[in-house]
């Protein structure tokens, strides 16, 4: 589950919003409710539990290389989190492609900007989510020849995130990747069409 009903449905039985602070934990049982919520958040709410998620979901738990293909770099909340998680999970196992650059920190010691977006172009500044990942030294992110690695079957799972906006390689995928190899991710908001 990625939402505590039960443990949120306990709080608002038990407590509601016309008693006061000292009321409220008089018994400590508020105290013991909201740790067991933090404990569900940070074992639940992480993009590391999302990726944790997606990979089971797929079949394929243990998945070693995956590669996340995405038509665009621009920011895409959705798939950023799931980059975020992959790569805390599997390091240079995740090959994300198109490369986001808003994700990436420079090099250490360098001059250059990690993207051409400001942070103020990013949703919530990109607060807890830019600038957070590294694609240089110790992780070394092959992002070459990804027709041909498909074609070799070079990775354990494909991942299609932001699928309106494009799916790169797709005809080479389709041929090489049986169905419970490749993931579609939607997070559009609105997606502008309907096939039915």
């Amino acid at each position: 589950a990625h939402w505590p009903k039960r443990l949120l449905d306990r709080l608002a039985q038990q407590y509601n919003n016309t008693m006061t602070t000292q009321e409220i934990d008089a018994d400590g049982q508020y105290a013991i409710i909201a740790a067991a919520l933090r404990e569900f958040l940070k074992s639940r709410l992480t993009t590391e539990a999302l990726a944790a998620y997606v990979l089971r979901s797929s079949g394929i738990p243990n998945a070693q290389r995956v590669l996340l293909l995405s038509a665009h770099p621009d920011p895409d909340y959705q798939r950023d989190m799931l980059i975020h998680g992959l790569r805390r999970r599997l390091g240079s196992g995740l090959i994300d492609f198109i490369r986001p650059a808003h994700l990436y920190a420079s090099p250490p010691g360098s001059e250059i900007p990690p993207s051409n977006l400001t942070l103020r172009h990013l949703y919530g500044y990109g607060f807890t989510y830019a600038q957070r990942l590294q694609d240089h030294a110790p992780y070394q992110i092959d992002r070459t020849n990804i027709e041909e690695r498909i074609l070799n079957h070079e990775f354990d799972l494909i991942i299609y995130a932001s699928v309106h906006r494009g799916m790169p390689f797709w005809p080479a995928v389709y041929r090489t990747y049986a169905p419970h190899e490749r993931i579609f991710i939607d997070g559009e908001d609105e997606h502008g069409w309907c096939l039915w």
